[in-house]
């Protein structure tokens, strides 16, 4: 399986860190994506959450993980839920 770091630009000029994760070669890559997001306690490289990825894509299924802004940032509170849906 292929992941390849990004950066994904957001409408306010910031930008969040991504990892998008690519079946490999030999599996049927299936016409639908997953974009998983990771909860309040934890940012994209959770391990439960590269887990996920790796099955996923394992299963046929492109991936994105992303980090929302507040990890971004270094903080630990969300973000409205405006700027999270945003």
């Amino acid at each position: 399986m292929n992941r390849k770091r990004l950066t994904i630009p957001l409408m306010n000029g910031a930008s969040v860190s991504a990892v998008l994760t690519v079946p490999p070669m030999s599996n049927e890559t299936k016409d639908t994506g997953i974009i998983i997001a990771h909860g309040a306690g934890n940012d994209m490289d959770n391990e439960l959450l590269v887990a996920v990825a790796d099955g996923l894509a394992n299963a046929g299924y492109i991936t994105l993980r992303f980090n929302f802004p507040y990890k971004e940032k270094g903080l630990k509170a969300p973000d409205k839920q405006q700027t999270l849906e945003d």
